[in-house]
């Protein structure tokens, strides 16, 4: 089992605050406290406190690798693609009642707007998420799945704007449609578009 380091109790710490008292209502010291960390510690990891939403999101990759490992190895490498994609829709579906809140969500998307380009988390592709879609959209280009004149990265960040996009009017509307079936109604539609 992993050590936990003081980074991670510090991202622990403060997704336990902001569940339980809303991103807003967390203050540094209060992250700081809880976690048992000094403050020089706390800014040697983090800049501020909105660099933190983007972390606890980084927690779902743990969930993107089991659900990867856990599909049968004859599924074809575009259903896989599918099938992962609809099951990222699931997570943030599922999340809303316990991992990060709607708020907290909210506050995330805000957050990236202010930072810098190569500190906005929701970009990064060294994330697991960016890893896990480019190893299915490389396998399904392999398999001709795909139009040959489009490259995987140009397939990647198409579909990671449509996944941010679908999230961010979900949140916009407060949650008022069902993000599972419009996230995978718009993948299907940009996958049929680009597909053989």
């Amino acid at each position: 089992m992993k050590t936990k380091t003081k980074k991670d109790k510090i991202i622990s710490t403060a997704n336990k605050l902001f569940i339980k008292l809303g991103y807003e209502n967390v203050t540094v010291n209060q992250i700081i406290e809880d976690s048992g960390v000094s403050k020089g510690t706390f800014y040697h990891y983090f800049e501020a406190k909105k660099e933190l939403l983007g972390y606890i999101l980084d927690e779902h990759d743990i969930e993107f690798d089991e659900f990867i490992l856990s599909l049968p190895d004859n599924l074809p490498p575009l259903q896989r693609l599918k099938n992962f994609l609809n099951f990222v829709l699931e997570i943030y579906y599922r999340s809303t009642d316990n991992d990060i809140t709607i708020l907290n969500a909210k506050y995330l998307y805000k957050s990236q707007l202010d930072l810098p380009y190569h500190k906005k988390f929701i970009l990064d592709e060294k994330r697991g998420i960016f890893r896990i879609l480019y190893e299915l959209v490389d396998a399904a280009i392999s398999n001709n799945d795909f139009r040959s004149v489009l490259a995987s990265n140009e397939i990647v960040e198409n579909i990671m704007m449509i996944m941010r996009g679908v999230l961010f009017n979900w949140y916009l509307k407060d949650t008022r449609f069902n993000l599972v079936e419009k996230g995978n109604y718009l993948i299907q539609l940009y996958l049929d578009d680009i597909s053989n």
